[in-house]
């Protein structure tokens, strides 16, 4: 695939000043979306998981034998227990029902070894540990994350807030593993699961599996509507300063999101990220970012770099898993199944056979 003004074809390692790659954008391009210039460093069936279902209150059939882990499997309905379970169990649940909610048909069934490990099977065939137990720093975790590390720092939903303290960054530990199976494992591989998304007058490379480009697109139709009625809002927004450009994350080996194109850069010239601006100067700016943006953006699985101590306001990438894990982070209390609150529909319940199939 030919590159252009949305990616480079290999590994970039410098970062430019957010505002001169704007600036230089402008002058040369007019307000057309470029490639990347802020990271933070250190056919599958359409992912839905955000419809709203009425929630779960009493157990599903919950049946079949300890090895029938895959949703595939179809067990004859009966009678469900609900015994109390320890409070690890309940939450291994809630993250693998999460994460099959964010993956559908890309993760298959769960599986559970002779020594008690517990992975995720992809549709690939491979199989994706979920918790190898290890005592981590945040740093270890973002060089080395598991599917458990991922999901160990809760996002917030809605509303602009406060930023937060120390390396409360949820999000930027990714399971490198999970995303290049769905994504891509090389950047051949992205590149040829990239679609243009309309995006209005402009177009941009997104990757157009697991639901990506579609969110990208349901995104872009409500924001330009809202930038036709407020001037702050398209201010914020336009000029787009990047989606899919293959690269490391500066100071790392890790791939930027922008590499799998799961990725947007807003106007990175009135958005900065904690490497051009002081905590206080990232905080004025969310003060002032329109919140409808944000809210747009995490009705359709994003995240905004916003909410991270190590801020990147103009940042939003496509991560339902973290999107559903804060929506279901409540605990379940000891009379009530452990997939309590979650949407009572005839996938979920197939996800909750699959998981209790292989958990017990």
């Amino acid at each position: 695939m030919k590159s252009g003004i949305f990616r480079r074809p290999s590994a970039v390692k410098k970062v430019f000043s957010a505002l001169g790659a704007a600036a230089i954008v402008c002058l040369f391009f007019g307000c057309s979306v470029r490639e990347s210039a802020s990271e933070v460093p250190a056919a599958a069936p359409t992912a839905k998981p955000f419809e709203t279902a009425r929630p779960f209150e009493t157990a599903p059939p919950v049946t079949g034998s300890p090895q029938a882990a895959r949703p595939s499997a179809a067990p004859t309905a009966s009678p469900a227990k609900n015994p109390a379970q320890p409070d690890k169990l309940v939450s291994e649940k809630r993250d693998l029902l999460v994460l099959m909610m964010a993956y559908p048909g890309y993760i298959t069934g769960i599986e559970k070894s002779s020594g008690g490990s517990i992975y995720a099977v992809m549709k690939s065939g491979k199989k994706i540990l979920y918790d190898d137990e290890k005592k981590k720093t945040f740093d270890e975790k973002m060089a080395d994350a598991d599917l458990q590390d991922s999901l160990s720092i809760i996002y917030r939903l809605g509303g602009n807030g406060t930023l937060p303290e120390g390396n409360h960054d949820p999000g930027r530990i990714r399971p490198y593993a999970l995303i290049k199976d769905v994504y891509g494992d090389t950047e051949n591989e992205v590149q040829n699961n990239l679609a243009k998304a309309d995006i209005g007058a402009q177009k941009a490379d997104f990757n157009k599996r697991n639901g990506a480009l579609k969110a990208l697109e349901a995104v872009f139709k409500e924001l330009n509507a809202l930038c036709s009625n407020d001037p702050d809002v398209k201010y914020s927004v336009y000029p787009l300063s990047g989606t899919f450009n293959y690269r490391y994350i500066s100071g790392t080996e890790l791939l930027s999101m922008h590499s799998f194109g799961i990725a947007v850069d807003l106007h990175a010239a009135v958005n900065p990220s904690f490497r051009t601006a002081t905590r206080e100067e990232g905080q004025k700016r969310i003060d002032s970012f329109p919140a409808g943006i944000v809210r747009v953006f995490e009705d359709h699985g994003f995240i905004w770099g916003g909410k991270w101590a190590h801020f990147d306001i103009m940042h939003f990438e496509y991560r339902p898993e973290i999107i559903l894990k804060a929506k279901y982070q409540m605990r379940p209390k000891k009379e009530q199944p452990w997939y309590y609150g979650f949407p009572d529909t005839e996938d979920v319940k197939k996800y909750i056979r699959a998981i209790d199939g292989a958990l017990g």
